[in-house]
């Protein structure tokens, strides 16, 4: 029963992050996703400068949003096990109401 709680706080704790994100819109939906993350290394594909995701935020029309990251900037990476999932490494950016800064 402790692990279910904890699943419940975690999902609504990412359902509020979302709203929080995207002007106060809720989720459509909810899934689960896998993270095939490797026990041990990742291949380094190399320095992470900018990323461009697609989103709809608020009353707001579906938009891309372009984020240019500063030095030192983070690492992008792939699983040596599945070659299809990417990581992108901690850096000198935060996920803050506003979108990615730093």
């Amino acid at each position: 029963m402790e692990e279910f709680e904890k699943f419940k706080k975690d999902i609504e704790k990412a359902i509020q992050e979302y709203i929080d994100k995207h002007f106060g819109e809720s989720p459509d939906k909810i899934i689960k996703v896998e993270f095939p993350i490797p026990s041990d290394v990742v291949v380094e594909m190399g320095k992470l400068i900018g990323i461009v995701y697609f989103t709809k935020k608020g009353n707001n029309p579906p938009t891309f949003y372009y984020h240019t990251f500063k030095p030192p900037f983070p690492i992008l990476a792939f699983n040596p096990d599945d070659k299809k999932s990417l990581f992108i490494s901690i850096a000198n950016f935060e996920v803050k109401k506003e979108g990615i800064v730093g």
